[in-house]
Protein backbone atom coordinates (compact mmCIF):
# COMPACT_ATOMS: atom_id res chain seq x y z
CA UNK A 1 0.00 0.00 0.00
CA UNK A 2 1.26 3.46 -0.93
CA UNK A 3 0.87 5.63 2.34
CA UNK A 4 1.89 9.00 3.16
CA UNK A 5 2.55 8.09 6.74
CA UNK A 6 4.77 5.17 5.22
CA UNK A 7 6.64 7.21 3.38
CA UNK A 8 6.83 10.21 5.81
CA UNK A 9 8.13 7.38 8.59
CA UNK A 10 10.95 5.89 5.66
CA UNK A 11 12.49 9.66 4.87
CA UNK A 12 12.32 10.13 9.17
CA UNK A 13 14.42 6.89 9.57
CA UNK A 14 16.75 8.13 6.55
CA UNK A 15 16.76 11.56 7.99
CA UNK A 16 17.80 9.88 11.64
CA UNK A 17 20.78 7.92 9.94
CA UNK A 18 21.96 11.09 7.94
CA UNK A 19 21.89 12.91 11.29
CA UNK A 20 24.50 10.35 12.49
CA UNK A 21 26.95 11.14 10.11
CA UNK A 22 26.66 14.58 10.59
CA UNK A 23 25.26 15.10 6.98
CA UNK A 24 21.46 16.13 5.58
CA UNK A 25 19.06 14.27 3.40
CA UNK A 26 19.55 15.90 0.24
CA UNK A 27 18.21 14.31 -3.21
CA UNK A 28 20.79 12.61 -5.34
CA UNK A 29 22.10 14.88 -7.88
CA UNK A 30 25.05 16.88 -9.88
CA UNK A 31 22.79 20.00 -9.30
CA UNK A 32 21.55 20.92 -12.45
CA UNK A 33 18.40 18.81 -12.19
CA UNK A 34 17.65 20.60 -9.48
CA UNK A 35 17.73 24.31 -10.88
CA UNK A 36 14.59 25.23 -12.70
CA UNK A 37 12.33 27.93 -14.09
CA UNK A 38 8.76 28.10 -14.22
CA UNK A 39 6.57 28.84 -17.93
CA UNK A 40 6.37 32.45 -18.30
CA UNK A 41 4.31 34.60 -16.90
CA UNK A 42 0.91 34.99 -18.46
CA UNK A 43 1.70 38.64 -19.93
CA UNK A 44 5.47 37.07 -21.05
CA UNK A 45 3.76 34.17 -22.89
CA UNK A 46 1.33 35.64 -24.98
CA UNK A 47 -1.57 33.14 -24.04
CA UNK A 48 0.51 30.18 -25.01
CA UNK A 49 1.00 27.29 -22.87
CA UNK A 50 4.57 24.98 -23.41
CA UNK A 51 2.08 23.01 -26.01
CA UNK A 52 0.97 26.47 -27.76
CA UNK A 53 4.26 27.31 -27.84
CA UNK A 54 5.87 23.95 -29.43
CA UNK A 55 3.17 23.82 -31.97
CA UNK A 56 3.62 27.59 -33.37
CA UNK A 57 6.90 27.04 -33.59
CA UNK A 58 6.38 23.47 -35.75
CA UNK A 59 3.58 25.25 -37.92
CA UNK A 60 6.21 28.33 -38.48
CA UNK A 61 9.10 25.70 -39.02
CA UNK A 62 8.62 22.02 -39.93
CA UNK A 63 11.92 21.43 -39.67
CA UNK A 64 11.46 21.15 -35.63
CA UNK A 65 9.69 18.01 -36.22
CA UNK A 66 12.73 16.71 -38.70
CA UNK A 67 15.24 14.54 -37.72
CA UNK A 68 15.96 11.43 -35.28
CA UNK A 69 13.68 11.55 -32.19
CA UNK A 70 16.78 12.78 -29.94
CA UNK A 71 17.66 15.59 -32.62
CA UNK A 72 13.79 16.67 -32.08
CA UNK A 73 13.77 16.46 -28.55
CA UNK A 74 16.91 18.58 -28.26
CA UNK A 75 15.26 21.53 -30.90
CA UNK A 76 12.14 21.51 -28.21
CA UNK A 77 13.98 21.90 -24.73
CA UNK A 78 15.89 24.68 -26.55
CA UNK A 79 12.93 26.03 -27.57
CA UNK A 80 11.33 26.30 -24.32
CA UNK A 81 14.29 26.97 -22.42
CA UNK A 82 14.45 29.99 -24.82
CA UNK A 83 10.67 31.07 -24.31
CA UNK A 84 11.31 30.56 -20.15
CA UNK A 85 14.11 32.65 -20.08
CA UNK A 86 12.34 35.19 -22.18
CA UNK A 87 10.23 36.27 -18.98
CA UNK A 88 12.07 39.05 -17.24
CA UNK A 89 8.96 38.26 -14.11
CA UNK A 90 10.43 34.54 -13.12
CA UNK A 91 13.49 33.75 -11.61
CA UNK A 92 15.46 30.42 -11.20
CA UNK A 93 14.20 28.32 -8.38
CA UNK A 94 16.55 25.64 -6.88
CA UNK A 95 13.97 22.16 -5.62
CA UNK A 96 15.57 20.85 -2.46
CA UNK A 97 13.40 18.36 -1.45
CA UNK A 98 14.22 14.47 -0.31
CA UNK A 99 13.59 12.11 -3.81
CA UNK A 100 11.49 8.61 -2.72
CA UNK A 101 11.66 6.89 -5.71
CA UNK A 102 12.96 6.91 -9.41
CA UNK A 103 11.73 5.09 -12.34
CA UNK A 104 12.36 4.56 -16.13
CA UNK A 105 11.35 8.37 -16.82
CA UNK A 106 11.27 10.53 -13.48
CA UNK A 107 12.89 11.15 -10.23
CA UNK A 108 10.40 11.60 -7.41
CA UNK A 109 10.39 13.97 -4.75
CA UNK A 110 7.90 14.34 -1.63
CA UNK A 111 7.28 17.53 -0.08
CA UNK A 112 5.92 16.77 3.48
CA UNK A 113 4.08 19.70 4.29
CA UNK A 114 1.39 19.87 1.99
CA UNK A 115 1.93 15.82 0.40
CA UNK A 116 2.65 17.23 -2.84
CA UNK A 117 5.26 14.92 -5.14
CA UNK A 118 7.67 16.82 -7.66
CA UNK A 119 8.44 14.71 -10.55
CA UNK A 120 11.95 15.78 -12.87
CA UNK A 121 12.19 14.23 -16.50
CA UNK A 122 15.31 12.31 -16.44
CA UNK A 123 18.12 13.88 -18.56
CA UNK A 124 16.75 13.52 -22.05
CA UNK A 125 14.36 11.28 -21.27
CA UNK A 126 10.31 11.99 -22.06
CA UNK A 127 8.73 8.41 -22.22
CA UNK A 128 8.50 6.44 -25.15
CA UNK A 129 5.32 5.56 -27.68
CA UNK A 130 4.59 2.24 -30.17
CA UNK A 131 3.25 2.04 -33.52
CA UNK A 132 3.06 -0.93 -35.78
CA UNK A 133 4.76 -0.71 -38.96
CA UNK A 134 4.93 -3.89 -41.63
CA UNK A 135 2.89 -5.63 -38.65
CA UNK A 136 5.53 -5.30 -36.13
CA UNK A 137 5.29 -3.01 -33.11
CA UNK A 138 8.40 -0.28 -32.98
CA UNK A 139 9.32 1.91 -30.52
CA UNK A 140 10.55 5.38 -30.46
CA UNK A 141 11.60 8.00 -28.13
CA UNK A 142 9.05 10.79 -27.62
CA UNK A 143 9.98 14.60 -27.56
CA UNK A 144 8.83 17.19 -25.52
CA UNK A 145 5.37 17.73 -27.13
CA UNK A 146 4.69 14.89 -27.18
CA UNK A 147 5.08 14.53 -22.96
CA UNK A 148 3.13 17.58 -22.06
CA UNK A 149 0.26 16.14 -24.63
CA UNK A 150 0.47 13.08 -22.81
CA UNK A 151 -0.39 15.01 -19.86
CA UNK A 152 -2.91 16.82 -20.89
CA UNK A 153 -4.56 13.53 -21.90
CA UNK A 154 -4.03 12.04 -18.78
CA UNK A 155 -5.94 14.54 -17.33
CA UNK A 156 -8.55 14.37 -19.42
CA UNK A 157 -9.01 10.48 -18.82
CA UNK A 158 -8.38 9.94 -15.24
CA UNK A 159 -9.63 13.54 -14.18
CA UNK A 160 -6.24 13.69 -12.14
CA UNK A 161 -2.40 14.44 -13.91
CA UNK A 162 0.63 16.20 -12.98
CA UNK A 163 0.75 19.41 -13.57
CA UNK A 164 3.84 20.36 -15.50
CA UNK A 165 5.45 23.87 -14.01
CA UNK A 166 8.63 24.47 -15.91
CA UNK A 167 11.93 23.03 -17.39
CA UNK A 168 15.30 22.69 -15.77
CA UNK A 169 18.58 24.16 -16.90
CA UNK A 170 19.25 21.56 -18.72
CA UNK A 171 16.47 20.44 -20.29
CA UNK A 172 14.29 18.01 -17.65
CA UNK A 173 10.38 18.80 -17.15
CA UNK A 174 9.54 19.32 -13.69
CA UNK A 175 5.42 18.53 -12.36
CA UNK A 176 3.41 18.36 -9.50
CA UNK A 177 0.78 16.35 -8.40
CA UNK A 178 -0.85 15.97 -5.02
CA UNK A 179 0.29 12.42 -3.17
CA UNK A 180 -1.87 9.53 -4.06
CA UNK A 181 -2.32 6.82 -1.28
CA UNK A 182 -4.29 3.87 -1.68
CA UNK A 183 -3.69 0.04 -3.17
CA UNK A 184 -2.08 -0.91 -6.58
CA UNK A 185 -5.54 -2.36 -8.66
CA UNK A 186 -5.12 -5.43 -10.12
CA UNK A 187 -4.36 -6.59 -13.70
CA UNK A 188 -8.23 -7.16 -14.15
CA UNK A 189 -8.83 -4.18 -12.63
CA UNK A 190 -6.63 -1.68 -15.09
CA UNK A 191 -8.22 -4.48 -17.88
CA UNK A 192 -11.79 -3.88 -16.69
CA UNK A 193 -11.08 0.32 -16.59
CA UNK A 194 -9.74 0.49 -19.95
CA UNK A 195 -12.73 -1.72 -21.59
CA UNK A 196 -15.13 0.92 -20.28
CA UNK A 197 -16.36 3.00 -23.14
CA UNK A 198 -16.30 6.04 -21.09
CA UNK A 199 -12.49 5.38 -19.83
CA UNK A 200 -11.80 7.06 -23.58
CA UNK A 201 -13.87 9.56 -23.95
Amino acid sequence: MFSLNRITSLLSNMNEQDNDTGEMLHPPSSGEGLRWRAWPCPECSGGFSPIGVLIRRAEASAAILRGSPEQIAERQVALLQEWVGSCEHTTESLLSLPEIAEGSEHVVYLREADACVFKVTKPGTFGESYFLKNNLVHQRNCSPLDYLIRLRLWRKVFGSAPIDLGVTECGRILSVQKFIEGELPTQDAVDDFWCRPASLM
